[in-house]
């Protein structure tokens, strides 16, 4: 996943996507993917504590058209 990154941040995206197909469908389970994927291209890292819902839930009854939050 990080040579993939590393590709497609220098410009080569076709190459990084055929590593990303490469990785996904012959070295690693759709979860595992998912889940690296996220977090290298997306630096998405997922937070499912309560007290992060609870703060998602109070910045969206505050404004609900807020497409960041």
């Amino acid at each position: 996943m990080g040579f993939a990154k590393a590709l497609f941040d220098q410009g080569q995206r076709l190459q990084a996507f055929f590593v990303l197909e490469t990785a996904r469908r012959q070295h690693f389970s759709q979860a595992e993917f998912d889940a690296a994927f996220r977090k290298i291209f997306r630096a998405d890292v997922f937070d499912n504590r309560a007290d992060s819902e609870s703060a998602l839930r109070a910045a969206l009854a505050k404004d609900p058209d807020d497409t960041i939050v």
